[in-house]
């Protein structure tokens, strides 16, 4: 399945169904699979997928449906092979779309669950929630009704809500987030509100920016390279909320101390000294004072949670690392270092596997050591 970013429904096959009280069940077990591998690769976008799946008791009379249909269907199909007469042909048609009928109607009887991922504790394990969605409408529909009503899949969004979400998770003491990157947090974490699409996002900032009492964030086009932010909104209409690498959403104290310094007059340059006049008079003229050393060279080592480890390095690739690689002429490389202890020994199986993945992802130094 393609990993997007944008909300979708899975419907399982009907061999993965499930049952009330019956501990983990074949759907919520493929739920899990689904959310987490995109065939060989972990799955990126997993705040993006919700999943219906059939009742296992229903599934039942759904399959005996299905087999009194084929089994009329065939005899339609074969009408002329086995010398049918017009009233034989009539029955068969009208015991066809019978059956038809019968089949769509135990279908929707069957798919009767939704399954959602959610994730109550940012560090703990993603539980899949299974809530019964019943009614006559479609089991799309009515997947989606519920959705909304449990406020899993949100299609408008309060600023003050997402302005929580930043304080809480996001921008920790950062003066500003990317909006592309914002998304990606949203996109990815299932301990995270699920948006249907980046419209909803987009929405939510453009009613924070615009308050004119108590705005919850302001809004920039860039961060420019003299430290100021451009095309800055605060406490008023922003004209387009782009969705770009450049885009983002701003502290309210940071963009009020930016819009006040903006405000004052600009202050005369600051003319220097003359430089002092050469001690014992000769005549070689002045000598002027070399240039100031150029700093060239930047380095930085920091320990990342392995727990949030993609979480992490987003922040610094976003934070650090595209700064760099934004100025001609630099020269950036990366390097990373895995180090992992387990006083109980690693097994054969996964020293094979890790081993095998670190030569095919070109590792230049990797190997396990024994005591």
């Amino acid at each position: 399945m393609v990993d997007e970013w944008r909300a979708r429904v899975v419907v399982l096959a009907p061999e993965y169904s499930h049952k009330k009280g019956n501990g983990a069940s074949d759907a919520q077990n493929e739920a899990q699979n689904i959310l987490e591998n995109r065939g060989n690769a972990p799955r990126l976008y997993r705040n993006m997928l919700v999943f219906i799946a059939p009742d296992a008791t229903n599934a039942e009379a759904w399959e005996k449906a299905l087999r009194e249909y084929l089994a009329w269907k065939s005899i339609q199909d074969e009408a002329e092979p086995l010398n049918l007469d017009a009233q034989q042909r009539k029955q068969v048609d009208i015991s066809c779309k019978r059956t038809e009928e019968t089949l769509l109607v135990r279908l929707q009887e069957t798919y009767s669950w939704l399954i959602v991922p959610a994730q109550p504790d940012p560090t703990g394990p993603i539980e899949y929630q299974a809530h019964r969605i019943t009614g006559q409408d479609s089991f799309y529909d009515r997947a989606a009704r519920k959705l909304r009503q449990n406020e899993q899949i949100i299609s408008l969004w309060s600023p003050d809500n997402l302005r929580i979400e930043l304080d809480r998770y996001l921008w920790r003491e950062e003066p500003h987030l990317g909006i592309k990157q914002l998304w990606e947090y949203l996109a990815r974490y299932c301990y995270l509100p699920r948006l249907h699409n980046e419209d909803v996002l987009r929405g939510a900032i453009a009613e924070g920016v615009q308050r004119e009492e108590d705005a919850p964030f302001a809004y920039a086009t860039l961060f420019g390279l003299d430290g100021d932010y451009k095309g800055l909104v605060f406490q008023k209409a922003a004209p387009t909320i782009y969705f770009d690498d450049n885009a983002l959403i701003v502290r309210p104290e940071v963009a009020q101390e930016q819009i006040e310094r903006q405000k004052q007059p600009p202050q005369p340059p600051v003319s220097d000294p003359p430089p002092p006049e050469p001690k014992g008079g000769g005549g070689g003229g002045n000598t002027p004072p070399p240039p100031p050393p150029l700093t060239t060279r930047y380095h930085g080592t920091v320990a990342l949670n392995p727990q949030r480890v993609n979480k992490d390095m987003a922040m610094i690739v976003d934070e650090i690392i595209q700064h760099l690689t934004g100025l001609t002429g630099t020269e950036v490389r990366i390097t990373i270092e895995i180090s992992a202890e387990r006083p109980a020994g690693f097994d054969d199986a996964t020293i094979r596997t890790i081993n095998e993945n670190s030569r095919q992802l070109k590792f230049t130094d990797h190997g396990f050591e024994k005591e």
